[in-house]
């Protein structure tokens, strides 16, 4: 039979001179890389260039002739089939080498891409793009058919993120149970580290809910607080999404689900026509390979964003929004007009809209239109003006148009100019109009106003546009009319808004609220008649229709991604690889195999079992040439070590694996025993994957809290927020919340060891730097309730997004969410998808399928094991791996005689000769036209086993555990030893202990089964030793691992209930301590306030020792936190710590009656208390805090301590229990014997109903009973008898049924008096020395009553004394004895007489002189002295005339607004003494500050002086300083010569200050100081920290001081001008050489300063500019000293943005 081979490209024949030898190679793998993946068949040939092959390739070889590309494209594939005997026998595409011209005769070289070859080109390059590298396909160019609501392929995975976006990409995974994108697409949560462009210290906190959370605050005035409900807070550390339990939308990492790649890879449509048959096995939903497979992608941040946005376009839809109908007022408004979705990213945005406006009217009511009326014009228009009711009063009524922005929370956030449409209505009054015809009424014409109806617009922050106009006629049977005037509307750059809407509202009033349905709906037409007569038309209103003739919308986006972005399939698959490039390297991973099927244009994909037939067994003995060469390889390796391991993706645990291990995490190393190249062949070179770490990373934020809902581990680091003021936000005060220990107490208490919920890929270096992260191949397992391991509670996880709130407060920059309520940016999730490295069997925590190729010898997963049977390694490679580098296994190349033509599935045979089986690896230019024998190249099989089963097998090759067959056990700390049986299936094979137990196993190696012991020594540390024993077996690098866990040290100490978690209360008291040690213990305290019953013990690891530890009452506002040290005897240490509650916890508890408690603070600026609270501060560190006396219900308070910062403030609770209610007093009433009156006060706040039940019959009362608070007068008769008299009145409270009782008490009568004594006189008052009267006011004396029984009596009371002395005025200076006085007292019928010597005080002379001083101009002038004195004066000059000096140059203030200056100090006990004079310096008066301050009344145009002997007026060491200060409203300017302060007398000559901090903060917070600029600040040589503070919060202050110093010192400057915010220009800054810190936040926050001239050359001293220009101006000029060239930019430098110049 004649063999004939046709060649066919492009559907034409090519010619040659006789049948060609088209040679035919086939190859399946690669010896030494098994991976590989060979196309099956491919060959170079040479074609004729005969007239028909010219036609073939379009007469190419002519360099002259225009190319026809029609024909034949050299740059494109061109499709070719070769015929056997009229047979496909094989296609493929053909590439045209070059053309050789020789002698005319032309030859086209080409190459032949059969088998495989199109289908994978096809994978890599665009058939509608020239063939190049950079029009390679990428994933993003397959279409996956996955996405219902797709429109193109293009648009199939565009999505916009958001936590709603992953909410239900999360939902897909539990199920497929619809079609979706995100099905195909999805987010995996894993460890990302930092986001950049992310502020990760930062917290935004929802104060809703939150108690925890001071949500307000009043200080000098002003009160500040929340934005919105939002507070944001800086943390003290970056912190990862997992540590704040935040799970931000944009952050998430997307992935691709492995199985839809495939899916779309086999689409003809995508891969060049082809259809491809999966193997049914290995692509099914039982292999986790394929079906629970996902791909990482780069992060979101990481994508080529594209920023620009399309334009927005409006709808016409009617939405009746929310009615509100004030009395009186109608309102309907309606939404006519939506632009949606706007982008979150976006920054700000305008929006410009032109509409027309029309009314549509009830059909029924349009004949008024057309009937009694004599103008045209009057029955196509309709004026928008009032209706005439009944009661003849007018209604007007307009239209109102705005179009608003709203937030996302759906706030209003801008608006446009409000557009008022109105006519003009005619106020009712009596008669009609005149004229005749159909003229509009003229006389009291009005234009209603907003407020005229009271409107309001719905952003109200605009202007409004008042806008005249009336309906015209457009159609529909006079029922649509539109406006004449069109409508133009625009936003301008509005804010983080939603949507807009375009907001339409018809403003009526009307006569009476039953009337609006009617009345709301009316359009008012009045005209006049021809009669004169007024007439109004009445047209009913069905609704408004709006046309959006046009609407704009224009962007200015964030560069970065945020919540909101939009992104398209595109961006997300735009990967750095082809289809091609992906299949090959995830086939590689398998070693699945490929094969084409030219009949049926099919490609298959098998794996290994599927490929080889190992039913077919072809005996080839007799077809073998033995005639031709043979060539024999005794092995088919050439490397000793093949590696089967990826690129690891670089993380913290990936380097600690390398640097430990020296191989990198999950690689799979085969010892192939070759001797002669000792490298590593890395089989997997190539592969686009990557490898990665799966872990369980630890943290104390993992940390639990006990009650995760409102406690988070970040809030006991301490933190700090912002209250803003209520009118400006940017005013604001810090809140401080100070670092707890109680971390420290939950970390001892617990034993999770701080690992986070579940274990995650980490794609993050040692930093928390991310890495790139994406083309790592993850499974999807399972959802992880988001339950606490230490006892099952929930932990709060929330999906969030950027709000308002954070663009707002954080400057656009997105940061940390902590909410306790769901928000339109926050959801609570119960579950958390987990997407791993690794499929774990819960039950047993034993991997069952890895993405590992080999057993790891360390796994980051606590309480996780792993079996080599779990390894791609293992299940894919390792029986074939075996049998192809058997050392039995050969190459033999030799002749065969096919019998038939050879295809691609004779490489699926297995073949019989020389008593071996063989399996052919390459076919080598077989020719179908040649009965010759044709080049083979066998490999020995082994067992066809290790081809067609699976390599998975149930035992492993080697196992090692101890005596029961466990493979962990524990030893006690005391050491011990142990032993490990090793169990081996080929008896031959040796077995070695791996380094890290060489020291303590023996032996260490042995062939077969066997054992070896290991002994452990003691464990004297306080942890327990996990020892990994792997025993490896030295063929194949073949491991298993067991572990031997040593017990530790016992050495703990726990706290017993209650205050095993709780603090100790402040009132004091005691806890027990459980301390259990292995060995002696002792026990140490750093606070002196708590006492220990015992300081050492013996040691009791079992059941522990207990201890007392008694706490004294704490008096200190903070919290005490004592730290102990528990030392055993082997040098542990281990620490535990208890808080004690601070009085603000406790609170100060009163009772009703009042009283005083001293407590400790040491840190106090300011106190603000409750009204019925006095606190006094003491001054040594104490403060007095006194309640008054309640005398109604129980009150409960607060009391605010100021730090000294002025910003960190303390709280302490005050309550004081009710007062009676209800109450009587005095409950005892006495009496003398004569009787007489006492009142009985009655408290009844409740007006309870009262009486009185019984009183003694010598006692009358005013009222007896009552029903309000009074008072009752008890009135006694005299007591004539000789008993002294008792009783009770009783009082009864008839509401409450309670009895009160007074007890009542009179003295007996009296026997007769029988004479009187006057005793006791003696002198106590001298007589003046100016003269007078002595009398018995001048001495004490008692007067006694002597009766009849023998008793007596005071009655001085009683008793009538008189008797005086004349003593004249004396210049004696000394005191005189000027004579007897005698007094007589009288009492009755009887008299007494006594004698008293009497003296009279020393004459003191005196002069007083006012003023105490005068001054005298230079040029003379006259001075008045008043003299008041009392003894003769004489007037003399002595000594030289002094220099004068001009009270001019005082510090002066001139006052511009009156009020109140005060002159304070921090504290008391460092008060400062001044002068000032408000009259010219005529009169001075001294002050001395103190903390309240000492008030100085000015009025508006005082001058007013200050002098001081001061040397400075802050103290460095106890930071209390003296200052000035203002009451609201007071304002004035600062001007003389500061040095005043510091020389009373002498301050004009000096120029150098004596001593550090001489002027710090003197005028700090002084809100009223409005001009410095004449202020002398002449000190040219400074000290430290001399002006530190002066002005700073100054906030009013516009000019500063000039600044003459060229001498500076350190922190001379620092912080002098803080906060100035209404400062515009700096004083010049001549000084040349900075020292350090010397303008250390100098204008920090002086956000007006534009300005700034400074000439330093020098500033290398440290922190000298630290951040001196923070928070100026954006724009402003800097001049700077032309030979300083090195200024910085920036806050410490010179402001970016600001225009710099050389000093002229």
């Amino acid at each position: 039979m004649t063999k004939e081979v046709q060649l066919f490209i492009n559907n034409q024949e090519v010619e040659f001179s006789s049948s060609p030898d088209i040679l035919f190679t086939f190859q399946v793998d690669e010896m030494t890389n098994p991976t590989v993946v060979k196309n099956s068949y491919s060959k170079s040939l040479v074609i004729p260039g005969t007239k028909q092959n010219n036609r073939i390739f379009g007469g190419i070889w002519n360099v002259e002739r225009v190319q026809d590309i029609m024909t034949f494209n050299p740059s494109k594939k061109a499709p070719f089939t070769i015929y056997y005997n009229g047979e496909i026998y094989q296609t493929g595409y053909v590439k045209l080498l070059d053309i050789n011209i020789n002698n005319n005769k032309i030859e086209y070289n080409v190459s032949l891409f059969g088998g495989l070859g199109d289908f994978f080109y096809s994978l890599m390059y665009s058939s509608s793009d020239d063939v190049g590298e950079s029009e390679k396909k990428k994933l993003r160019d397959l279409h996956f058919g996955t996405n219902p609501t797709a429109t193109t392929s293009a648009d199939e995975f565009d999505f916009q993120i958001n936590k709603d976006t992953v909410l239900e990409a999360w939902s897909h995974l539990s199920g497929e149970t619809s079609e979706s994108m995100w099905n195909t697409i999805n987010f995996a949560p894993l460890y990302n580290g930092l986001a950049d462009g992310f502020d990760s210290d930062k917290v935004l906190i929802n104060t809703e809910g939150n108690s925890k959370i001071k949500q307000s605050y009043v200080s000098g005035g002003t009160r500040y607080t929340t934005y919105e409900n939002y507070v944001l807070a800086d943390i003290n550390n970056n912190y990862t999404e997992w540590q704040m339990r935040d799970l931000r939308s944009y952050l998430q990492r997307p992935v691709i689900r492995v199985k839809d790649i495939i899916g779309a890879i086999c689409k003809p449509e995508n891969n060049g026509g082809y259809e491809v048959e999966l193997d049914p096995e290995f692509f099914s939903s039982g292999n986790p390979y394929y079906w629970k497979s996902w791909m990482t992608l780069p992060m979101l941040s990481n994508l080529d964003y594209d920023s620009t946005k399309e334009s927005a376009s409006g709808s016409t839809s009617v939405n009746k929004m929310t009615q509100n109908y004030p009395s009186g007022y109608r309102y309907e408004q309606q939404e006519w007009f939506s632009i949606s979705g706007m982008p979150e990213d976006t920054k700000s945005y305008n929006v410009s809209v032109d509409i027309d406006i029309q009314a549509i009217l009830d059909s029924a009511y349009t004949s008024s239109l057309v009937t009694g009326s004599t103008s045209t014009a009057e029955t196509n228009t309709i004026d928008i003006t009032s209706y005439s009711s009944p009661d003849n009063v007018n209604y007007p009524s307009a239209i109102a148009v705005q179009l608003v922005a709203y937030d996302s929370d759906g706030r209003v956030c801008g608006g446009s100019d409000n557009i008022w449409i109105t006519g003009v209505y005619q106020r009712r009054s009596s008669g009609g109009g005149s004229g005749g015809g159909n003229t509009r009424p003229q006389p009291n014409n009005v234009i209603p106003s907003m407020a005229d109806l009271k409107f309001t617009p719905v952003y109200e922050n605009v202007n409004t546009q008042q806008l005249l106009s009336y309906f015209n006629y457009v159609g529909d049977n006079k029922t649509r009319w539109q406006l004449s005037s069109g409508v133009s509307l625009t936003i301008k750059n509005v804010k983080k808004a939603w949507n807009v809407r375009l907001v339409l509202t018809k403003v009526n009033s009307s006569p009476s609220a039953t009337a609006h349905d009617y009345y709301s709906r009316v359009l008012f037409q009045p005209y006049y008649t021809n009669t004169g007569v007024l007439m109004h038309r009445i047209t009913l209103m069905d609704k408004f229709n709006v046309i959006v003739n046009s609407a704009e919308v224009t962007f200015n986006t964030n560069e970065a991604i945020r919540s909101g972005s939009k992104f398209k399939k595109a961006q997300l698959l735009n990967t750095d690889y082809t289809p091609a490039d992906w299949l090959l390297s995830y086939a590689k991973q398998f070693g699945l195999y490929f094969s084409k099927d030219k009949d049926e244009n099919k490609i298959y994909i098998r794996t290994r079992k599927s490929f080889y037939d190992g039913n077919t067994i072809i005996d080839l003995n007799k077809m073998i040439d033995n005639s031709k060469q043979r060539t024999i390889n005794p092995i088919v390796f050439d490397a000793k070590w093949y590696n089967w391991q990826l690129e690891q993706e670089n993380s913290t645990f990936s380097k600690i694996y390398q640097d430990t291990y020296g191989v990198k995490y999950g690689s799979q190393k085969v010892n192939t025993g070759y001797n002669f190249d000792g490298n590593d062949n890395d089989l997997l070179n190539g592969n686009i994957f990557k490898g990665a770490i799966e872990c369980l990373e630890r943290s104390d934020m993992f940390t639990y809290t006990g009650n995760d809902t409102i406690d988070k581990p970040w809030q006991y680091q301490g933190f700090s927020y912002n209250l803003y003021s209520s009118t400006d936000i940017e005013e604001s005060t810090e809140i401080t919340v100070p670092a707890t220990t109680r971390l420290n107490k939950l970390k001892s208490f617990q034993t999770s060891k701080f690992y986070d919920l579940f274990s995650k890929v980490q794609l993050h270096d040692d930093s928390n730097k991310p890495s790139d992260g994406s083309k790592i191949l993850l499974f999807f397992d399972t959802f992880v309730p988001t339950k606490s391991k230490v006892n099952g509670d929930d932990i709060n996880y929330w999906l969030t997004d950027d709000n308002n709130a954070m663009a707002v407060l954080n400057e656009d920059t997105p940061c940390w969410l902590y909410t306790l309520k769901s928000t339109n940016e926050a959801t609570p999730i119960t579950s958390i998808p987990h997407f791993g490295r690794y499929l774990i069997n819960d039950s047993q925590n034993i991997i069952t399928s890895s993405w590992d190729f080999g057993n790891v010898r360390q796994l980051y997963i606590p309480d996780v094991y792993s079996t080599q049977n779990a390894t791609i390694y293992s299940q894919y490679w390792k029986k074939y791996i075996s049998d192809l580098y058997d050392i039995d296994t050969k190459k033999l190349t030799c002749y065969v005689t096919f019998k038939g033509k050879p295809t691609e599935e004779w490489l699926r045979y297995f073949y019989w000769f020389e008593n071996s089986i063989w399996r052919i690896s390459k076919i080598i230019d077989h020719n179908v036209t040649s009965n010759n024998s044709t080049k083979v190249e066998f490999i020995k099989v082994q067992d066809i086993t290790n081809y067609t089963i699976d390599d998975y097998q149930p035992l492993p090759n080697f196992s090692i555990s101890f005596a029961s067959g466990a493979t962990s056990t524990t030893i006690p700390n005391s050491g011990g030893t142990v032993r490990v049986y090793v169990t081996i299936n080929d008896q031959s094979l040796g077995w070695y202990v791996n380094d890290g137990i060489l020291d303590y196993a023996s032996p260490t190696s042995g062939v077969g089964n066997g054992y070896f012991d290991v002994t452990l020594p003691e464990n004297t540390y306080n942890d327990s030793i996990v020892f990994s024993i792997a025993c490896e077996n030295g063929y194949d690098e073949w491991s298993n691992t067991i572990n031997i866990t040593q017990g530790k040290n016992v050495l703990s100490a726990e706290f017993l209930q209650p205050y095993d978690i709780a603090n100790l209360p402040a009132s004091g008291g005691t806890a027990q301590l459980m301390i259990k040690s292995t060995y002696s213990w002792s026990i140490t305290a750093d606070k002196s306030f708590v006492h220990m019953s015992a300081s050492s013990g013996s040691g009791e690891p079992a059941n522990g020792e207990i201890i007392d530890i008694t706490w004294d009452s704490s008096d200190s506002l903070s919290l005490r936190s004592t730290k102990f040290t528990i030392t055993d005897s082997q040098g542990n240490n281990i620490y535990v710590y208890k808080d004690q509650d601070s009085l603000t916890s406790k609170g100060l508890s009163f009772k009703s009656s009042g009283g005083t408690i001293v407590i400790n603070y040491t840190s106090g600026k300011s106190v603000i208390a409750p009204d019925w609270v006095t606190v006094t501060d003491n001054g040594d560190n104490t403060y007095t805090v006194e309640a008054a006396p309640n005398t109604s219900s129980g009150r409960t308070s607060t009391i605010a301590f100021q730090g000294d910062d002025g910003v960190k403030i303390y709280y302490i609770g005050v309550t004081q229990e009710e007062g009676q209610s209800f109450n009587i007093s005095p409950k005892v009433l006495e009496y003398g014997y004569t009787g007489g009156s006492q009142s009985l006060v009655i408290t009844n706040p409740m007006n309870n109903e009262w009486r009185f039940v019984g009183q003694p019959s010598w006692i009358t009362l005013s009222s007896m009973s009552g029903s309000v608070g009074t008072t009752v007068t008890a009135t006694a008769t005299e007591n004539t008898t000789d008993d002294e008299r008792k009783g009770s009145v009783v009082f009864w409270n008839m509401t409450t049924d309670t009895t009160y009782v007074v007890s009542c008490f009179q003295e007996k009568a009296p026997s007769p008096l029988t004479g009187i004594t006057l005793d006791n006189l003696t002198w106590v008052t001298d007589v003046p020395a100016s003269g007078g009267v002595a009398n018995k006011d001048n001495c004490s004396y008692t007067v006694t009553g002597q009766y009849a029984d023998g008793s007596t009596r005071h009655i001085t009371d009683f008793a009538t004394v008189s008797g005086s002395l004349n003593v004249p005025s004396s210049t004696a200076t000394t005191r005189q004895n000027v004579g007897t006085l005698t007094l007589t007292a009288s009492y009755g019928s009887f008299t007494a007489s006594n004698t008293v010597t009497a003296y009279q005080a020393a004459f003191v002379p005196y002069i007083n002189l006012t003023p105490a001083e005068i001054i005298i101009s230079a040029s003379g002038g006259t001075a008045t002295i008043n003299v008041e004195s009392n003894i003769d004066w004489t007037v003399s000059l002595s000594g030289d005339t002094p220099t004068p000096t001009g009270t001019s140059n005082y510090l002066t203030f001139e006052i511009i607004s009156g009020g109140t200056i005060y002159w304070e100090s921090s504290n008391n006990s460092h008060a400062k003494t001044i002068s000032y004079s408000k009259d010219g310096g005529s009169t001075w008066v001294d002050i001395t500050s103190t903390r309240n301050g000492v008030a100085i009344s000015v009025s508006s145009g005082d001058i007013v002086y200050f002098k001081g002997d001061n040397s400075k007026y802050y103290n460095e060491n106890a930071s209390y300083a003296a200052y000035f200060s203002t009451s609201t409203g007071t304002l004035f300017n600062a001007k003389g010569n500061i040095m005043s302060l510091i020389n009373s007398t002498n301050f004009e000559n000096l120029d150098v200050l004596s001593d550090t901090y001489a002027f710090h903060s003197l005028f700090k917070g002084c809100i009223g100081l409005v001009s410095a600029n004449q202020l002398l600040l002449p000190a040219e040589t400074l000290t430290f920290a001399c002006y530190t503070n002066m002005f700073s919060g100054c906030t009013g202050l516009t000019s500063a001081p000039a600044l003459p110093a060229t001498t500076l010192e350190s922190v001379c400057y620092s912080k002098m001008f803080y906060n100035c915010k209404s400062l515009t220009t700096a004083p010049e800054l001549p000084a040349t050489t900075l020292p350090a810190a010397c303008y250390g936040e100098m204008f920090y926050g002086c956000n007006s300063l534009n300005y700034i001239k400074c000439l330093a050359t020098d500033f290398s001293a440290s922190n000298c500019t630290s951040e001196w220009l923070r928070n100026v101006a954006s724009t402003g000029t800097f001049v700077k000293n032309p030979d300083m060239t090195s200024w910085t930019e920036g806050a410490n430098g010179i402001p970016t943005g600001w225009t710099v110049i050389d000093n002229s």
